[in-house]
This record gives structure tokens, sequence and C-alpha cells, in this order.
């Protein structure tokens, strides 16, 4: 066995763990001082991608990779080419990618979402044909994207045939759902409002066959309710968690690194904040919500009271 000391004395409490990392050499965890105590945690394990950039520079940034029900790997590049296994399969012209992208998918169809920015409504989603080389914008004048001074958030589900998307409209907070069986279609009142809390949406996400709708201050959950007016989602009055999803940053340039929640299994996975607490990530599971967090990982979640980890992933090895 090895043993090796550090003097940890020359950290002083809040001072940046990533500066003092870096002054002591530490290439794999930090150095931490809540007030009370002293240590090194070691970091969690990162996962790189590789890029083409020596030969294509434009095509560098691999956007959100998604396995479909069958196996088949897509992706889109920074061209807005969108990729299965290795061939492309058109161009999303229009795709927002502010704020990253999300899939969801049927028998037939995968819907690539990108969302819209609060000022534009000329950006769009698109149906990609899973079996051929169809890349389709979405033109219907109903869907969220194309209605003004809607800001169409990240995160897409397919909620028994019915594809769902939130949207901050205003004031309000909004889920939109699809025609039933259909990615194309929309009715402009085929939403029902997110408002226990008077939060900004951020982030949709699917458990158990129930919409999750994340706020900056809330977490709802959703079903399909059939009802055969408006929305046929209802939301379910007794779950809510007041957690709210930490929001990335508009200036961050990674546009590839925003706030996302992670599946594994059944289990999602995200970095939240309780209404006056501190950051840390989650699990929910079976509709409970755990802090899963150490105190020396929610130290490495922040820096001079800014989150410094924006986003959480899962990947399998090998």
């Amino acid at each position: 066995m090895v043993r090796f000391t550090y003097p940890l004395g020359e950290l002083t409490k809040n001072e940046s763990a990533i500066s003092s990392r870096d002054a002591a050499k530490i290439h794999n965890g930090y150095i931490f001082n809540d007030g009370s105590r002293k240590g090194v945690t070691k970091r969690p394990g990162l996962v790189s991608y590789s890029d083409d950039t020596a030969t294509n520079p434009t095509r560098s940034i691999i956007f959100s990779p998604f396995v479909d029900s069958s196996g088949n790997r897509w992706w889109v590049d920074s061209a807005l080419a969108v990729w299965k296994d290795g061939v492309s399969q058109g161009t999303a012209t229009n795709l927002d990618i502010t704020n990253g992208i999300t899939w969801a998918e049927d028998d037939t169809y995968l819907y690539l979402q990108g969302g819209s920015p609060l000022t534009s409504t000329t950006k769009t989603d698109y149906r990609v044909t899973k079996a051929g080389f169809a890349v389709t914008e979405i033109t219907d004048a109903d869907h969220p994207n194309k209605l003004a001074t809607t800001e169409v958030m990240p995160g897409v589900i397919n909620l028994d045939g019915y594809f769902c998307l939130i949207a901050n409209v205003g004031a309000d907070s909004r889920l939109y759902s699809s025609d039933l069986g259909s990615i194309i279609a929309w009715t402009s009142t085929s939403y029902i409002a997110a408002q226990v809390e008077p939060d900004r949406l951020v982030y949709l996400a699917k458990h158990k066959n129930h919409a999750v709708v994340f706020g900056t201050t809330s977490i709802e959950f959703f079903y399909n309710a059939g009802n055969p007016t408006g929305s046929p989602l209802s939301r379910r009055t007794d779950i809510y968690y007041k957690v709210g999803l930490v929001p990335n940053p508009s200036q961050e340039a990674e546009k590839s690194s925003k706030s996302m929640v992670a599946t594994y299994g059944d289990i999602l996975f995200f970095i939240g904040k309780p209404v006056g607490g501190a950051v840390g990530i989650y699990a929910l599971k079976n509709f409970n919500l755990e802090r899963i967090s150490t105190p020396a990982i929610d130290y490495l979640l922040q820096l001079d009271g800014d989150t410094v980890i924006r986003g959480i992933l899962t990947y399998k090895n090998k």
C-alpha cells in the first residue's frame, strides 16, 4: 500500500477548489474545506468524444447522441446534418441548438427537438424517418415553435402517442401535446398550465409513463387522463417537489453541455436546488426524490456561489 500526505491547511474556507488543486498539482481530485474539515476528494470520471476537427472543422461538435429502440445511433453535428450510424440522413436547417437537442420516438419516426428562442418563430423541430432518408420540417402553425412570445424549452417525450413539449409564454408555463399519433399535427388549445409554482420551466422528461416538468423551483407530474377537450393530460395533485433544475447560463459557450436530466433505466438523475437550499445531485425513482450527492460533491458543485457543474449524463462501459 502506498501512503501519501499533503498539508491541507493551506486551503482557506471558500477558497477556489480549482485554483488550489492546480497549485497543489493534484490532477484527479480536489481539495475541499467546508469550515469544519479538510480533505481531498476524487473527481467523477469523465467521458470525452473524439471529433473530426482536423478534416472538417465545421462539423466538430456532436450534439446529444441518441440510440433508438432498434439500436440505431443518431446524432446531429454542428453543421446541422442528421446522422444515423455514420450515414448522413439530411440537414435540419432551421433547428435551434442554443440549448442542445433532445429526441423522442414512435415505431416509425423520431422527433428531433431543438426548441425556440423567445424572440423567434423561424426555428423548427423535425420528424426523422427511421427506415429512410427523410428529415421533415414541422411547419404546423399551431406548433409551439411557431407561436409568438413563446420560448420552447429542452425536452420532448412520447406519452401514449402524444408528443409533448414545454414552453414559457409570457408569465404562463405550459405543457403542450401534439395530436394523437402524430409528430407534425398540433392543435392550439392542446396544452395545460404548470402552475403550482410561479417559476420558469427549464426541462421536460418522462418517468413511469408520466411527464415530469422541471422548473427553476419545482417539479410537477402529468399523466394521460384522456380529456376530450383541451389537453389530454392532467396534473398529479398528490406528487410535487419544491426542488428546481439548476438552469444553465445562456452565456456559456459549450452548447453540448446544457443542463439535462439523465435517464438510467427508470431512474432520473439531475442537478437540482431546493428552495432556500444548496445545489446537489438528485435521483427520482418510483416518484420518490432523493438527494444522492455527498457533502464533498456538493462542495464541488459550488464556486463563489455559482454552480460550476451544469450537466449530468450516463454512459455504459464496454
